[in-house]
């Protein structure tokens, strides 16, 4: 995908919230960090799971699915877990 796709306006997604849109068929998941909006795929690297329902510590999400890993909202890297280091390859 190469085109910018509208998700929400300034202020609809809360600070510290977050909402899932689909972008030609993959589910991105945008997040509001303190004024600061970053996308990720919403699929967890270690099992394919979704990734937004997990918990959102400082600029990283924790899977939910399986506990087993955590990945940088701002990077788009693992930085914790089996798949630690990789970047996902649907995140800007």
């Amino acid at each position: 995908m190469s085109e910018w796709i509208t998700v929400a306006k300034a202020g609809e997604i809360a600070p510290g919230g977050h909402r899932v849109v689909d972008a030609d068929g993959a589910h991105i998941a945008v997040f509001n960090l303190g004024g600061k909006y970053y996308a990720i795929e919403d699929v967890c690297t270690h099992d394919g799971g979704e990734l937004a329902g997990g918990c959102v510590i400082g600029e990283e999400i924790e899977s939910h699915w399986s506990g087993n890993g955590a990945a940088g909202l701002r990077t788009s890297r693992v930085v914790s877990g089996s798949s630690a280091g990789r970047r996902d390859p649907g995140a800007r």
